[in-house]
């Protein structure tokens, strides 16, 4: 078990210092740079921690009842072009997609060596107005972050989906950018570009 813990901290490690080092995949953010301190919902996902602005949150779902319709190892619920995609749900009279971003912004060669998902997550976080719903292996948690406590992207980016990072080891998601490549995949057909 140690071992194996081990071997995760080191992929996270690598991927979180790739996204910070590499030139190729800096941007100058869609999202807006908060001028003083900002809310953010943080929570894991195979291990790793991401952040979301609360204010691009619609809410978390805890419910296990609510939550049983997710399932990540059930290969019907996936779409062969579409890894991310975990089926829909009914939730206060909406349908809601669940995504699992472990498919879009970590990298195939490094989710191998990361924790396998549970079979259901523990919360679910409501996104576009509660119509997308981002799979968490933890509780969201509300932080407060500062400016000076994210290095933010510097050029032009392919990973459109990365607002930041938060003190070297949170990658704070632009969600509007994240929803855009799942709506627009959803609705042309076509595969949203994996974060490698």
């Amino acid at each position: 078990m140690k071992k194996r813990l081990a071997g995760e901290q080191v992929a996270l490690s690598q991927y979180l210092e790739t996204l910070l080092n590499d030139e190729s995949s800096r941007r100058t953010g869609a999202m807006a740079r908060p001028v003083g301190p900002f809310e953010c919902l943080a929570f894991h996902v195979r291990g790793l921690m991401f952040a979301i602005l609360r204010a691009d949150s619609s809410g978390v779902m805890t419910d296990p009842s609510s939550l049983r319709h997710v399932d990540r190892k059930n290969p019907d619920l996936r779409a062969h072009d579409e890894p991310w995609r975990l089926g829909a749900f009914r939730y206060r009279d909406s349908e809601v997609m669940a995504v699992d971003i472990a498919g879009i912004v970590i990298p195939p060669d490094v989710r191998a060596e990361l924790a396998d998902p549970s079979s259901a997550p523990v919360a679910v976080i409501l996104v576009e107005e509660g119509h997308i719903g981002i799979v968490c292996d933890s509780v969201p948690v509300a932080i407060t972050v500062a400016p000076d406590e994210v290095c933010w992207p510097t050029a032009l980016n392919s990973r459109p989906w990365l607002a930041g990072m938060i003190l070297k080891r949170c990658a704070l998601l632009d969600v509007p950018a994240l929803c855009a490549g799942f709506i627009s995949t959803r609705s042309q057909g076509n595969s949203i570009r994996s974060g490698g």
